[in-house]
Order: C-alpha cells, then sequence, then structure tokens
C-alpha cells in the first residue's frame, strides 16, 4: 500500500491514519495517488483538492473488497505565498558613513516567505548590507532594492540621497572643538578680507540647498549676496528644520565684523595685547598669523593693511 501526493512528500505507514505535510505557497490544487493490496478496493477523497492557506483537512476513504472501511486524514499545510513587498519609505537621505534600516512589510502580512535580497544600484554611493542595513558611501543619489527570494516580482525601490552632514571646505581652514577643545564655538576663518557672501558659500562642498547663511545678530542673509563677508557670522547646514553643522565666521583681523581691516580693528587688537580684552572671540580673531597668541606681531601686521602696505593678511603670513 502506498500514498503518493502530487506536490510534496507523504511518508506513508501502513499502521498509520494522520499526516502533517506541507507544500508551497504556489500550490493550487494537490491529489493522491493511492495503491492499495487489494485491487477490488475502492477509493474515495484522493481527487483533486483546491486549497487555501493554511490548514486543509483531506479525507481519503479505502474501502476493501470485504467491506472494511479505513479513513486517512492528512493535514495538509499550504504556506501563505508572497505577494508584494513593501518599504515603509520611498526616499532617504543620510550622511557619509552613516548607516540605516527602512521598514519594509510583506503581502500578506502572514506569509512564510520572509527571506528577501537587497542590492544598490551603485554601492560606490551607497550600500547595502544583506540584513537591509544601508550605508552612506559618498554625496550621490542610488537606488535601493528590495526583493523576495519567493517571488522575483514582489519587489519595491528607495531612493537614497547621500550627503556631508558636516559643512566641508577646502579652502578655508575649518576649526572644529577636536583641533581645540578649548575653542567656545567650531568656525571656519580666512586671512584674507573683502570676500562676497556668495563667494564664500560656493566654496564649500555640500548640497547648496541646506546651506544657509547668518548674521551676528542671527538674521538669514542671502546666500548669493555680493555683500562683504563679516566675522561674527556664522553659517549652517539645516534639513528638515534640524540644524545638521553650525559654523562661526571668523576673518583674521577683522574684530567688529564689518569684513574690513580698519582701525577700529587695531585698537580691539591693543586692547587683547593689554590684557584689557580676553574674550575668547577677540583672542581668535586678533591672532592673526594663528600662532595662538595675539602680540605685537599680529599688531604689526594688521597696522601694514591699514596703513596700505599689504593688501590682505595672508600675503604677510604665508
Amino acid at each position: 500500500n502506498n500514498i503518493i501526493p502530487s506536490v510534496g512528500t507523504l511518508n506513508y505507514v501502513d499502521t498509520e491514519t494522520e499526516y502533517d505535510m506541507e507544500v508551497p505557497g504556489d500550490t493550487e490544487a494537490i491529489s493522491f495517488q493511492v495503491i492499495t493490496a487489494d485491487p477490488e478496493a475502492t477509493v474515495s477523497g484522493n481527487e483533486r483538492t483546491v486549497l487555501q492557506s493554511g490548514l486543509n483537512i483531506i479525507t481519503i476513504t479505502i474501502t476493501g473488497s470485504d467491506g472494511e472501511i479505513k479513513n486517512i486524514h492528512i493535514f495538509v499545510t499550504k504556506k501563505s505565498s508572497v505577494s508584494a513587498v513593501t518599504l515603509d519609505k520611498e526616499r532617504i537621505i543620510i550622511g557619509v558613513g552613516e548607516q540605516l534600516s527602512v521598514d519594509y512589510q510583506f503581502t500578506p502580512a502572514d506569509t512564510d516567505y520572509t527571506d528577501v535580497t537587497w542590492t544598490s544600484a551603485d554601492s560606490q554611493t551607497a550600500s547595502v548590507a544583506a540584513n537591509g542595513l544601508i550605508t552612506g558611501v559618498k554625496p550621490g543619489i542610488t537606488t535601493i532594492t528590495i526583493t523576495s527570494d519567493a517571488n522575483s516580482e514582489a519587489t519595491d525601490t528607495l531612493e537614497v540621497e547621500v550627503i556631508n552632514k558636516k559643512l566641508i571646505n577646502n579652502t578655508y581652514t575649518i576649526v572644529r572643538k577636536t583641533d581645540e577643545p578649548n575653542a567656545e564655538k567650531e568656525y571656519v576663518y580666512t586671512q584674507v578680507h573683502g570676500i562676497s557672501i556668495a563667494d564664500f558659500v560656493s566654496t564649500f562642498d555640500n548640497k547648496m540647498e541646506l546651506v544657509h547663511i547668518y548674521d551676528s545678530t542671527g538674521v538669514e542673509i542671502d546666500k548669493t549676496s555680493t555683500s562683504g563677508l563679516g566675522s561674527g557670522m556664522e553659517i549652517t547646514l539645516e534639513l528638515d528644520n534640524t540644524t545638521l553643522d553650525r559654523l562661526l565666521i571668523i576673518i583674521k583681523g577683522d574684530s567688529n565684523g564689518d569684513g574690513l581691516i580698519t582701525a577700529p580693528d587695531i585698537a580691539t587688537m591693543n586692547d587683547v595685547v593689554l590684557g584689557n580684552d580676553d574674550t575668547w572671540f577677540s583672542k581668535v580673531v586678533t591672532d592673526v598669523n594663528c600662532d595662538d597668541n595675539t602680540t605685537a606681531v599680529d599688531n604689526g601686521i594688521v597696522s601694514n593693511v591699514v596703513l596700505g602696505n599689504s593688501d590682505n593678511i595672508k600675503e604677510q603670513v604665508s
């Protein structure tokens, strides 16, 4: 005797009357070939049966030529197939070096097939691990795809934009807390005065729509302005109403924030040299040769600019 299913495996034993078996989620129906030692026996219940997801109970009845009846119950579990996989987001922005995971759901939610494969269209921009962890590699935009291993048509995509979440500048010097632990603020400085706001902003290697600039009172300034840049202004990097990075702007020698080097700036420098002004800002601005001290040497450099003996500070300290 034997019972052979059209799909899956059933280990038939003559003495058993109940069996459990599983079939894949894409199985539409099942039937059973019943082989009996009694050639005159009749069989019913083994015909094609359409399966529902989950548990299906099939009873096969074998009636021997002597009238003996044997009922065999087969509990067929049809795994829940997956028809779609959907990511919770359509687009994300992450920083270089930042890692982020995105949630996803299956349709139906109770599918037995939960294995997926992740791929990146450009792993040099953003990579994705087997567990779906996305890592920003370099600024740019790429697409991350999730696909069900059980159904290649069950797939979804995510646009990933990678940005620098810190202000980046290769023209001017940025000083972070890691560089100067005692600094009251992180800042960017130049030893050249007379720079326009627009020219200054254009030197940053960041997504320009995220860059903002403010005057010393906190009022935002048009970043395309041709007006002069002054000490005490701030440049920020903002995303979704969150400030990602902020730098104080310092033009060496420009103590009063007008962007120029004039007699009032020399007065401030004298106060620092004499110890009458020991504020952090004044000491950083007046240290024009960047030796961590404000001395007569700095005073002489600034005086040369005020007197017209030099065009700017940078050419004297280069």
